[in-house]
């Protein structure tokens, strides 16, 4: 949980306990079912791994957005990826207010799903981890 508490303190900001409290049940993946829809939570080790330019993979969003345009997205600058869909969707806080939202990778749009993970959470099932 090292990585977490150190975004935290640098970031200034708290992820839900309960998010937390799911990072530390699996190592490799967790699968969440939501409605239809399916959704990886990435681990601990993935969410940190570098990805590129010194990115990490929670900050995904930001390398996507930057292709084609050589400069970073501002609006993706606050945003922490922890999950994907089976249909190619991104999972995503937004850390001014730590809402959840999707972000659809084929043409860059995103909605917003939830206040809070814990409202994400309650509307889920886990299916499977390790």
């Amino acid at each position: 949980m090292l990585n977490i508490e150190k975004l935290e303190k640098d970031s200034n900001i708290l992820f839900f306990n309960e998010y937390k409290e799911l990072l530390s049940e699996f190592k490799l993946y967790m699968e969440i079912e939501k409605g239809d829809i399916l959704y990886e939570l990435y681990s601990l080790d993935k969410l940190f791994s570098k990805i590129e330019n010194n990115l990490k993979y929670y900050q995904y969003l930001i390398l996507w957005e930057s292709v084609g345009n050589n400069k970073e997205n501002e609006e993706y600058t606050k945003t922490f990826v922890f999950g994907s869909s089976s249909d190619g969707k991104r999972l995503y806080y937004d850390l001014n207010d730590m809402s959840i939202w999707e972000y659809w990778m084929d043409d860059k749009s995103k909605v917003k799903l939830f206040n809070s993970f814990g409202d994400f959470f309650t509307h889920s099932k886990i299916i499977d981890h390790e």
